[in-house]
Order: structure tokens, then sequence, then C-alpha cells
């Protein structure tokens, strides 16, 4: 800071009286670039110039440089202060204006860390209503805290009803999953199936502990009926197929036994082989069509191109006619030429041979067989009609079911295995044909398959 000294004396002269004003004037940079000028009237001292001017002179004069030094120092000390408070006060509104632009920065940092979490959460719900599995989440006393659609549809409860804060068994009324729930603390954390309508669900239950306690318990519910009833259909097939092969094994057995321990003459024989190679045939025919039936289960590996159906059908109509001519049935024919579908050839054959031949082989005496294929709009449609024993209203869903049959007796007769059908329904469901039966008792069957145009 620099420091300039101005003194400036006048003397002014009134009345005969001289009056000398002794003024300091201070000019001071400061930080922010300004000058500041301070000036101060020291002393004004009336001589009497005929009277004390002889006489206290020097006194006089010292008094006045004392005076002056003394106000210099004063005057500086209390500008450096004033200056001081506007350095530090210029100091505090750059730091208040700093501090301003942090809290608007942090302001918004938490702005935009709100819009994250918000939509986080929505998300977070949207996946867990949208999850294909049932989620349910209670508290530590199995109050819900949250219930997912998918496990109001698969518990079959109320969908627009707030089960918020009502208690697990409000909600699901089954014993399976409270006994589930009351061991959740248990090291065992098994699986509960249970049956809610025509469902078989299987509950997942995990349990949220902090420090020993219980806070809250995560439930997941999966639709297992599928898996049950593949379970079911597998456990009845492995007995059906045990049962199917162990009679003709056993008629087989008898027979050879019969052969090698008596004495037979040369008819018992010839009949016994024929018995032989009758059980033996049916049992390849069976092993046959269960081979056919594990095929189908892999739809992936199954290879498809553009078939001839109207040629595929008049080569099965070639293979049956000795059949037919042993019962004396007419077969009739209204097929379209060029008829094609998009399909596996093997597989459109033996659906195709499974039909006609259920149509001959359950046809009465002198019975007809009407066979159709044409074209109608982007479909193909296959029929086939018979004139046989027909089956009853009872027995219509069940006739495509592995190993099923109407009249036993009569199957086994004509060497029926029970899968037939079976296999055709497969067949169609891999290539997204539709199929559907019509019979009336002791009137006749009539299947129809409807194919997708290419």
């Amino acid at each position: 800071m620099r420091k300039k000294l101005f003194v400036l004396m006048a003397t002014l002269s009134l009345l005969g009286v001289t009056i000398t004003s002794v003024v300091i004037y201070f000019i001071m940079q400061m930080n922010i670039g300004l000058f500041m000028r301070k000036s101060g009237i020291l002393l004004d001292q009336v001589y009497y110039i005929n009277k004390y001017v002889s006489e206290s002179q020097n006194e006089i004069m010292l008094f006045i440089i004392i005076f002056i030094v003394i106000s210099f120092f004063l005057i500086n000390m209390i500008t450096n202060h004033i200056i001081k408070d506007i350095n530090e006060n210029y100091k505090s509104q750059d730091y208040i204006r700093a501090l301003e632009g942090d809290i608007k920065n942090q302001k918004n940092e938490i702005m935009s860390l709100q819009d994250l979490m918000i939509e986080e959460a929505y998300k977070t719900r949207y996946i867990f209503n949208k999850i294909h599995e049932g989620l349910i989440l209670l508290d530590d006393e199995k109050r819900i805290i949250h219930i997912n659609e998918s496990a109001k549809n698969l518990l079959n409860i109320d969908k627009n009803y707030d089960f918020t804060g009502k208690h697990m068994l409000f909600a699901v009324k089954s014993v399976e999953l409270n006994n589930q729930l009351d061991n959740i603390l248990e090291e065992s954390k098994m699986p509960t199936t249970m049956k809610i309508n025509d469902r078989y669900l299987k509950s997942y239950v995990n349990a949220m502990v902090e420090n020993g306690k219980l806070q809250g318990i995560f439930c997941v519910i999966v639709d297992d009926t599928l898996m049950y009833e593949n379970e079911f259909a597998r456990r009845t097939f492995t007995t059906n197929v045990t049962h199917e092969l162990k009679t003709p094994l056993t008629s087989i057995a008898g027979y050879a036994e019969i052969m090698k321990n008596m004495d037979v003459t040369k008819e018992d024989i010839k009949v016994f082989s024929d018995n032989i190679i009758k059980n033996t045939n049916k049992m390849i025919n069976m092993i046959n069509d269960i081979i056919k039936l594990s095929s189908l289960v892999d739809i992936n590996n199954i290879e498809k191109k553009k078939v001839s159906l109207d040629t595929v059908i008049k080569k099965c109509i070639k293979n049956l006619e000795i059949q037919a001519k042993l019962k004396n049935i007419d077969i009739s024919t209204n097929i379209q030429e060029d008829v094609f579908v998009y399909a596996n050839e093997s597989l459109m054959y033996d659906m195709v041979n499974n039909i006609i031949s259920n149509a001959i082989k359950y046809n009465v005496q002198d019975g007809k067989v009407m066979i159709d294929c044409n074209r109608d709009g982007n479909k193909v449609i296959f029929k086939a009609r018979d004139t046989g024993i027909g089956i009853s209203e009872k027995y219509k869903e069940k006739v495509f079911e592995r190993f099923f049959t109407v009249d036993k007796s009569r199957s086994k007769n004509l060497g029926g295995s029970g899968l037939g059908l079976s296999i055709v329904k497969h067949i169609a469901k891999v290539h997204n044909a539709y199929i559907r039966l019509d019979s009336k008792e002791n009137e006749g069957t009539e299947i129809t398959v409807e194919f997708n145009l290419i």
C-alpha cells in the first residue's frame, strides 16, 4: 500500500487575526484496485501575531510536529482497519458465491439421484409384477408386503384386491404353505407342493435374517402342473408298456414251454408257431410305435421340406389294399392334385397310414372308407371317414391317449397297440396342424386334419 502525505498550510486573516489550518491527506490503494483518499484537519490555532509569535514560536512548532506525527499514525491505523474490513468483505462475498454454486451443484446431483432411484424402483416393480413366477414378500409376522400379478393368477385369488398388510393365510388358505412358513428358520428348505384348483404349485421360501432375528420372508410360487402331468404320464406309460409287452411275452413263453416239454402234433406246432409269430409281430410293432413317439419329443431335430400330401395318401392306400380286401372294404377318394405341405415326409406317411389303417381295422365287414384331400383357402384339409363301429361320446377325448383302446379285447384281436392315434396327435402337433375327431357309436368315425398351405 502506498501512502502519500500532503500538508497544506493555509493562512486566513479575519478581524486582525491569522488562522492557521494543518490538513493531512492519505491516498491508499486497496486490493480491489481502487484508491481511497482520507483527510483530516489536524490543528486550528489562532495566533495573535503581535502578542504570541515572539514569545511561543518554538513551543508551538514542536507541538504541531508532535501532533502531526501522532495524527499520521492514528489515521494510518484507522485506514488500514477499514481497508482490511473491505477486503475481507470482498473475500466473504467470493466465498458465499462459491458456496452458493456448490449448493446448486449438490442440489442438481441429489435431484438426478432421486430421479434415478425413482426410475430403478419403477423398473423393479415392473419386473416384479411381470415375471412369470409368483413372488410374495412377507414381513416377520407373515403379513403381505407385496404380491405380484403372477402369484394372484397362480393362487386363483382376487386380482383387484389389495392384500398389503393382510396375513398370508387370508390370501392363500393352504395348510402346506402355512406349515412351510412356520418352519422357515429350519435348515431344511425343501419346496412344498400344493394343489390349488386343478394346478399343482411348488413353493420355495427364503428367510431374511439379520442379527439372528427374522426380518422378512421371500416366497416364490412356480406352476409345476406340466411337470407333474408329465411325470404322471411317464409312470403311466411305463406301466402300460410293461403290461403290453408282458402279455405277448407270456404267450410266447407258454407256447414254447408246451412245445418243449410235451408231445405235440404237427398241426399243434403250426398253431403254436403262428401264435408265437403273431405275438412277436405285436411286440415289434409296439416297440416301433414307442420309438416313433420318443422321436417326436425333440421337435427341433425333425427335418421338414415341401411334401406332396396327395402323393403320400395314394401310397398309403396302395399299401393298405390287401388289408381292405380281407374285409371287403371299399375305399373311395376325392384327392386334389399337387397339394403341398411343409412337413417331414416319413411322419406324414405314418400319420396318414395310421388314420386309414384304423378306418379299415375298426370298420364292419363290407364297409366303406372315404378319403378327401383338398385345398380350402390357405388350408389343406385331409379327412378320413368310415362306416365302422364308432366311438361313444365319453371316450372321444381319450382316444388320443397312449395305450387307450375302447374295446381291449377287439384291439388285441386286431393287433392294436393303443398307440396309433397318440402318434397321429403328436405328429399333427409337430406340424402345427389341427386335428378333430367326430364319431357316433355304431355309425362310424371321421378324423379331420388341417394343415397350413404353402
